[in-house]
């Protein structure tokens, strides 16, 4: 899906039943390097660090310590946050909120935050924030009229922001449901790929081939690479239909559609 420096003091890692030398594992050098190399550029997508579990223990410790690197950029800031996300460790949830906490931290930082402890188990503010919106998008329904320029736009914004969350904490039905409800607000608004991820996700991979080439007449793709590297879209890439859409994308990319 395509889609968007600190001060912590890290708690002390043991592990027990280990050899010396698998006590260290893996480097710093290492953890980075996994990271840049199951990178795609463009797109995120759940399992894109997949198999980061087996690095070994000393793993969390280097993400921590990278999230903590001031060189960085945010957006490799945010690639850190997913992959301690993929590696499911609890220990990382009282870093994480005493990071939250910085005055200094990057308002994009900030805001995936609640995301990384959704996936640790702390999933309170996810989800109060998706009954917030979801609050939101009933009073202003029930008290305004949607057909009010002023008030579709609300109600899109608001839409577009629960499929967002939707997507983020894995519950792909809901997130198809507000993707669905922004195409009745907006026929033309841009979100035909994502809404292509989320079906594909959620199972419906009929639906998902129809929206993605929805998504190619409206001339919403514009790289071949990500449709072939997303893993949102994995259940898709062995169907007939979808090596079709491909070739067709390449073409059009060629003639600069």
């Amino acid at each position: 899906m395509k889609i968007f420096f600190l001060c912590l003091l890290f708690p002390f890692f043991v592990s027990y039943g280990q050899t010396p030398d698998s006590e260290n594992k893996p480097t710093l050098k290492e953890v980075k390097s996994f990271l840049e190399k199951n990178q795609v550029e463009g797109v995120v997508f759940d399992g894109m660090f997949a198999g980061i579990e087996k690095l070994g223990p000393k793993t969390l410790e280097h993400l921590l310590t990278l999230l903590q690197d001031s060189e960085e950029s945010l957006e490799f800031h945010l690639m850190v946050l997913r992959a301690i996300a993929e590696l499911g460790n609890p220990s990382a949830i009282e870093p994480l909120k005493n990071l939250q906490e910085d005055v200094f931290i990057e308002e994009s930082l900030k805001e995936e935050i609640p995301f990384t402890l959704y996936h640790l188990g702390e999933t309170q503010l996810v989800e109060k924030a998706v009954e917030n919106v979801q609050n939101q998008i009933q009073e202003t329904q029930k008290k305004q009229d949607p057909n009010q320029p002023e008030v579709k736009k609300r109600l899109l914004d608001l839409n577009v922001a629960l499929g967002n969350l939707a997507y983020r904490m894995q519950k792909y039905e809901l997130g198809c449901s507000a993707y669905a409800e922004i195409q009745r607000i907006y026929p033309n608004a841009p979100i035909l790929y994502n809404y292509a991820c989320c079906l594909a996700l959620d199972g419906k991979a009929d639906k998902a081939m129809e929206k993605l080439w929805e998504a190619l007449a409206n001339k919403e793709l514009h790289s071949a690479d990500s449709l072939e590297k997303d893993g949102d879209l994995r259940s898709l890439r062995s169907r007939a239909d979808f090596q079709d859409l491909l070739k067709k994308l390449k073409s059009k990319l060629k003639e600069n559609y």
